[in-house]
């Protein structure tokens, strides 16, 4: 497999593919041990394509010694995104306790914002999570129950793994921005049975929007509005309907990290998520997925790397 790896984040523990902007990119991660090749000797193609792009001369040196190319046939289009920056950069990680924290993601989060803007908030939970953090959005619930994909029973389970599932009725969610601009255009991932009323959705200008599944039959769906946060998120007569996370983005172009991480867990755990996950990623429109497990699955006295690598590829 063909990657790229960014030297300030997770040096050898972390590898990353490159796609398309306006389609999901290929997730593709390998533990360390796995790539082979010594390109030690060799001129890294990356920052000879980048510098290929006018003013590229700062994003040149910006690059060096902190990407090293691994043969990504896409690598060169996204970083070229770094050079440009009224297209906007979104990246994306979904890993294990070190993406849950969220710390190692904002830092990169930051830089990359300064140079190309803010592009909004990301990927939210649906719901807080204990022990987890996110260093964009904060939560207030009341009446909500939260299924994780690690410690629950076998589920439907969205991309994330995580569902805020309405448990009373009056149920109520809060999502608070931390930093930012608080007005952005959010995606719901969201399910909803037959009989379920839409969510009645309250946001810091007091505008008041029902927020509802395109498609009320028991299955995940994405839902789009815009909202200022804080925004209060309503649930009445509404009790199969459940939440599987948000995306959240500013009306300007600019730099978005999306941390997505369940403290514990392996990449195996994948295989609880529903089969069609990858259409809640979609929203996201990701030019750059890093996939960051194998804490955990060091510890494993079975452990045996060519089924970790056979169920990435």
């Amino acid at each position: 497999a063909s990657h790229y790896v960014s030297d300030t984040h997770q040096r050898s523990d972390a590898r990353v593919r490159a796609g398309g902007s306006r389609a999901p990119a290929s997730a593709r991660g390998e533990p360390a041990g796995f790539d082979s090749a010594d390109n030690s000797g060799d001129a890294d193609p990356a920052n000879a394509a980048v510098s290929a792009y006018p003013g590229a001369g700062s994003a040149s040196a910006m690059l060096s010694g902190h990407v090293k190319d691994f043969g990504d046939p896409n690598g060169a289009s996204v970083l070229a995104k770094i050079l440009e920056p009224d297209n906007g950069f979104r990246y994306v990680q979904i890993g294990d306790s070190h993406t849950a924290g969220d710390y190692l993601t904002d830092e990169l989060r930051v830089r990359l914002q300064a140079r190309l803007g803010d592009g909004g908030d990301g990927w939210a939970m649906p719901m807080r999570v204990p022990g987890q953090r996110q260093a964009r959005v904060s939560y207030d619930t009341k009446g909500w129950e939260l299924i994780s994909s690690r410690t629950s029973e076998p589920a439907d389970y969205p991309f994330g793994g995580l569902i805020a599932q309405v448990a009373s009725n009056d149920a109520a969610l809060t999502i608070k921005s931390k930093q930012g601009d608080p007005l952005q255009a959010i995606t719901a991932i969201i399910r909803q049975g037959p009989n379920d009323s839409p969510l009645v959705i309250s946001d810091a200008d007091g505008h008041q929007q029902l927020l509802a599944s395109p498609i009320a039959d028991g299955h995940w769906h994405s839902a789009a509005f815009s909202a200022r946060l804080p925004m209060v998120v309503v649930a009445r007569r509404s009790p199969e309907t459940a939440i599987g996370g948000w995306w959240l983005r500013a009306a300007r172009p600019g730099a978005i990290v999306s941390a997505v991480g369940i403290n514990g867990s392996e990449q195996s755990q994948w295989s609880r998520w529903r089969n069609d996950w990858m259409q809640d990623l979609e929203p996201g429109q990701p030019d750059l997925i890093a996939i960051a497990y194998g804490t955990n699955e060091a510890f494993s006295r079975s452990l045996d790397e060519s089924l970790i690598k056979a169920d990435l590829e």
